[in-house]
């Protein structure tokens, strides 16, 4: 009897490229493009995981002579990634705001730091994600989720006590960039000949 690889419990790795770039295959990793979400990727994470969420909002028609309805339509359909980590680096939490980090080198009457500013303006910046962890099919395989264009729509609140490790919530919202494309989910059922 096969193992029941169909039932996953396991992290998924998320990770973030600028528009365009290519999905890597599944048995490739994926290119310097290609940024991990965590500086450790899912040993970052919170114990929820990353969860995708398929949302629709679906419209019915019940006609005058039937108390049941009669048509549905898809009136609005989209793909949502959450994750939370625990980390601050400063990239991290630059990528969780969408700014770009500075680094000044350490001087003579100064000390090295890296700092980025928080104010970010009218416009949001886009990306593409990979969401990538064990196939379906095999737990040596891989499986994925390609998503050609996402914003970070989460709001970091980062709370500071003795309580808890400080975490990043992050939530990347897919949008049509091209007609018909909102995101692929691929699993690996073989290896290649």
């Amino acid at each position: 009897m096969a193992a029941p690889f169909e039932v996953i419990a396991a992290p998924y790795d998320a990770y973030v490229a600028p528009l365009s770039t290519a999905f890597p295959a599944l048995d490739a990793a994926p290119a310097v493009a290609w940024k991990l979400i965590g500086t450790a990727g899912s040993r970052n994470q919170t114990d929820t995981g990353v969860t995708v969420t398929n949302s629709q909002t679906v419209g019915e028609f019940t006609p005058g002579g039937s108390t049941v309805v009669r048509k549905r339509w898809r009136q609005a359909e989209g793909l949502t990634v959450a994750l939370s980590v625990a980390d601050m680096s400063v990239t991290q939490y630059a990528n969780a705001v969408d700014a770009a980090v500075t680094v000044v080198a350490p001087g003579t009457t100064q000390a090295g730091e890296s700092h980025f500013e928080m104010f970010r303006g009218t416009q949001v910046a886009a990306y593409a994600l990979l969401v990538r962890g064990i196939s379906p099919f095999n737990d040596a395989f891989v499986a994925q989720y390609e998503v050609p264009s996402v914003h970070q729509m989460g709001s970091p609140a980062p709370n500071f006590s003795k309580q808890n490790p400080v975490e990043l919530a992050l939530e990347w919202h897919a949008y049509e960039l091209t007609i018909g494309n909102l995101c692929v989910f691929r699993a690996q059922s073989a290896v290649h000949t």
